[in-house]
C-alpha cells in the first residue's frame, strides 16, 4: 500500500515535469514569433524608405528584364518621359522614348535583349529621348545588371535628364569655336589675321625647307584707300575691304593663304611656289582682278592696289624675314607712283641692305646726339627784319656725306623713333633761342616742325614747357610747325592732335599750319583750330609767277589770313622772280633759298650780326647781298 503513494508522487513529478516542459516551450516560440516580427517590421521599414528614396529620386530608375520590358520605374521617369507608369510598364522603352526619326522598326525591338558582357553598359551613355509631348531631351543613362532571389537576372537603369548639361557643354563648345576664329581671322572680312598667318607661314616654311621648295609671300595695299574713307566714309571703306578680300579667296591658288594684317594691308602666303617669276604671275593676275571697281550701293568705289612680292631661300628663318622683303618691294611700288607690282629681286635685295644698314646706322645717330641742326630765316617784308628762324634737322653721315631730311626722316618714321628726332630739334632751337636772348636779339622767334609722332608723345608739351622755363624763354617766341596734312578727324577741334594745339596755344605758344593749301580740309582748319599762323606750301610758290591759278590761291590766301588776323608765311622761295611776285602780291613775311638758305648756328649767328633791316622792294638790289648771304 505504501507503494500507491510512491507511485502517485512519481506521477505527480511527470506532469510536473511536463507541464513545466510545455511551458518553457511555449516561452520559446513567443520569442522566436516577437524575433521574427521584429525582422518583417525592420524590413517594411527598409522597403518604406526604399519606396520612398525611390519616388522622391530627381533621376528615373528603371527594373526592366533582359529583354528590355520595363517591370517597375519610379515617378522621375514618368515625368522625365511624360508617360505613366501603367502605360510604361510592360514596354521596351526603345518603343516611345526614341526619337520617331532614328525609332527602329518593331522586329528590331522585339529582338532586343541585354547583353551583360557588351562594354557599352561599362559606363554611362548619352542618348536623345523623346517626351510624349514631342519635346526632345538628352537623357544619360546608366545600366547595371543584378540578379533576383529567384535567379532571374534584371537589368537596372538609372536615367538623368541631361539637356542642361550638355546645352551648357555644347554652348561652350561654340564660345570656344567663336574665340578661336577671332583670334585666328579678321573680323570684319573673315580671312586670316596676322597671327594666323604667322603661325601657317612657319609651318609652310618648315615644310619648304624639308621638301628642297620656297614659299612666296604677296604684300597688298590698297592704293588711295584713305580718299574712300574721307569721301565715302567708313562704312564704304569697310565694304571695299570686304570686296577685296573676296576678290583675293577667290583668285588664288587653293593651298594659298589670305590674311589681312591691318587697315588696307593684305597678305597673300602661297606655299610651294615654283619661283619668283611664278610668284610674279599670281601677283599680275590678283592686280588684274582688282581693277574693276567694288559696287557700293549706286556708286563705283575703286580698290586697285600696289602689291610686293617676295620668295624664301636658304638664308630665311622666319616669317618675318620674308615678309619684310615682300613689305620692302611693295616700298618701291609706293616710290615708284603705285598700281603696280614690284619683287624682291638681287637688286631689290642690295638696296635694302644698304637701307637696313642706314636704318641701324641713324639709330646709333638719334641715340649718340649725331644729328645736326641748320636754321633758316623768316623775313618781313616791310621791315627787312628776321622775324623767326626755322630749325632744320641735318645727318652728316660718316660715309655717305651731308644727307637732307627727305634722305632720312621716312626711314626715322618707319623706325618709330620721328619723336627722338623732334625732340633733339626742339632742344637745338631752344638752345639757339636762349643764346639770341643773350646776345641782345631776344625778339627774334624760333620754329620747330612737330611730326604726328611728336604731337601723339604724351610728354611732348610737358617737355617744352619744362625747356622754355629752364632757359627763360618767353612761350610766345616759340612757334610750333604743324603739317596742314596730318590727319585730322570729322571733327576736327575733337582730335586728339587738335587737342595738343589748343593746349600750346593756351600756354602761349604759335603754332602754324605747315604747307598750307594742298590739305584736305585747311579752311575748315583755320575755322576750328586755335591757329596763329599759316605757311602756303612750295608746290603752290614753285609754279609762281607764271601759273595763273597758283597765283590766284596764293592772294587769296594772303588776302583771307589778313582778313582772319591770321599770319602767314611763303615758303620754298627760289628765284627772284618768286621774290618779286610775292611782294607784289603783299606776303608779309617770306622764306627760301632765294632769301637766305639754311645757316649753322655760328654761320647763322654772324650772318644776323652784320646785316641791317630794311624793308623789302620788288626791284630793291638790297636784295642780292641777302641772297648771297648762305652762299
Amino acid at each position: 500500500m505504501q507503494f500507491v503513494p510512491a507511485l502517485l508522487l512519481v506521477a505527480c513529478l511527470f506532469v510536473g515535469v511536463s507541464v513545466v516542459c510545455l511551458l518553457h516551450e511555449r516561452r520559446r516560440s513567443r520569442a522566436e514569433i516577437n524575433c521574427l516580427m521584429q525582422q518583417l517590421g525592420a524590413a517594411r521599414e527598409r522597403g518604406y524608405y526604399a519606396r520612398l528614396v525611390a519616388d522622391s529620386a530627381y533621376d528615373g530608375l528603371v527594373v526592366q528584364s533582359m529583354d528590355g520590358k520595363i517591370l517597375w520605374a519610379n515617378p522621375a521617369f514618368c515625368r522625365m518621359t511624360g508617360r505613366t507608369l501603367d502605360y510604361v510598364t510592360g514596354r521596351n522603352p526603345l518603343e516611345f522614348v526614341i526619337p520617331p526619326d532614328l525609332r527602329t522598326d518593331a522586329s528590331s525591338i522585339a529582338a532586343f535583349h541585354y547583353d551583360p558582357d557588351d562594354p557599352q553598359y561599362s559606363r554611362p551613355h548619352l542618348r536623345r529621348n523623346c517626351r510624349a509631348d514631342g519635346t526632345l531631351f538628352w537623357n544619360e543613362i546608366a545600366v547595371s545588371f543584378r540578379d533576383a532571389p529567384n535567379g532571374e537576372r534584371h537589368a537596372i537603369l538609372v536615367c538623368r535628364d541631361a539637356t542642361d548639361q550638355v546645352e551648357r557643354e555644347r554652348q561652350l563648345e561654340r564660345s570656344t569655336a567663336d574665340l578661336a576664329t577671332i583670334a585666328s581671322c579678321d573680323g570684319l572680312t573673315g580671312i586670316a589675321n596676322r597671327s594666323t598667318l604667322m603661325a601657317q607661314a612657319k609651318t609652310a616654311l618648315a615644310d619648304a625647307r624639308a621638301k628642297g621648295t620656297v614659299v612666296g609671300m604677296l604684300h597688298l595695299d590698297l592704293d588711295k584707300f584713305k580718299d574712300i574713307n574721307d569721301t565715302h566714309g567708313h562704312s564704304a571703306g569697310d565694304a571695299v575691304l570686304v570686296h577685296v578680300a573676296q576678290i583675293l579667296r577667290t583668285s588664288v591658288r587653293r593651298d594659298d593663304l589670305v590674311a589681312r594684317i591691318g587697315g588696307d594691308e593684305f597678305v597673300v602666303l602661297c606655299p610651294d611656289i615654283p619661283s619668283l617669276l611664278d610668284l610674279r604671275g599670281i601677283a599680275d593676275s590678283l592686280a588684274r582682278a582688282l581693277a574693276a571697281p567694288a559696287h557700293w550701293g549706286e556708286r563705283m568705289l575703286p580698290c586697285r592696289a600696289s602689291i610686293g612680292a617676295a620668295i624664301s631661300d636658304t638664308s630665311t628663318v622666319t616669317p618675318e624675314d620674308i615678309l619684310q622683303r615682300a613689305d620692302f618691294a611693295l616700298y618701291e611700288v609706293k616710290r615708284s607712283g603705285r598700281g603696280h607690282v614690284a619683287t624682291y629681286d638681287e637688286q631689290l635685295h642690295q638696296r635694302h641692305s644698304d637701307r637696313a644698314r642706314l636704318s641701324a646706322e641713324l639709330l646709333r645717330a638719334v641715340d649718340d646726339g649725331s644729328l645736326s641742326f641748320q636754321f633758316q630765316p623768316m623775313i618781313d617784308l616791310s621791315s627787312g627784319h628776321v622775324r623767326c628762324l626755322e630749325t632744320l634737322v641735318r645727318w652728316d653721315h660718316p660715309r655717305l656725306g651731308a644727307l637732307k631730311p627727305a634722305d632720312f626722316l621716312p626711314l626715322a618714321l618707319e623706325l618709330g623713333i620721328m619723336a627722338k628726332v623732334d625732340f633733339a630739334a626742339m632742344e637745338a632751337a631752344l638752345d639757339l633761342k636762349a643764346h639770341l636772348n643773350r646776345s641782345g636779339q631776344s625778339d627774334v622767334h624760333v620754329a620747330l616742325n612737330a611730326s604726328s609722332a611728336l604731337l601723339s608723345h604724351p610728354d611732348f608739351v610737358a617737355r617744352l614747357t619744362y625747356g622754355v622755363l629752364a632757359r627763360g624763354i618767353v612761350p610766345e617766341h616759340v612757334e610750333i610747325e604743324v603739317l596742314e596734312t596730318v590727319i585730322f578727324d570729322d571733327a576736327a577741334q575733337n582730335s586728339p592732335h587738335a587737342r595738343i594745339i589748343t593746349d600750346l596755344a593756351r600756354a602761349g605758344y604759335q603754332t602754324k599750319l605747315d604747307d598750307f593749301g594742298v590739305g584736305h580740309a585747311g579752311l575748315a582748319h583755320l575755322a576750328q583750330l586755335d591757329i596763329s599762323g599759316v605757311k602756303i606750301d612750295r608746290a603752290l610758290i614753285r609754279n609762281l609767277p607764271h601759273d595763273p591759278t597758283s597765283s590766284k590761291i596764293v592772294a587769296t590766301v594772303i588776302e583771307l589770313c589778313a582778313d582772319l588776323g591770321v599770319g602767314v608765311v611763303a615758303e620754298g622761295i627760289e628765284n627772284p622772280e618768286q621774290t618779286r611776285h610775292l611782294i607784289g602780291l603783299g606776303c608779309p613775311i617770306l622764306q627760301g633759298l632765294d632769301l637766305c638758305a639754311p645757316l649753322a648756328p655760328g654761320a647763322l649767328l654772324a650772318w644776323l650780326a652784320s646785316r641791317q633791316d630794311r624793308p623789302l622792294q620788288t626791284h630793291d638790289p638790297r636784295l642780292l647781298p641777302l641772297r648771297r648771304a648762305a652762299i
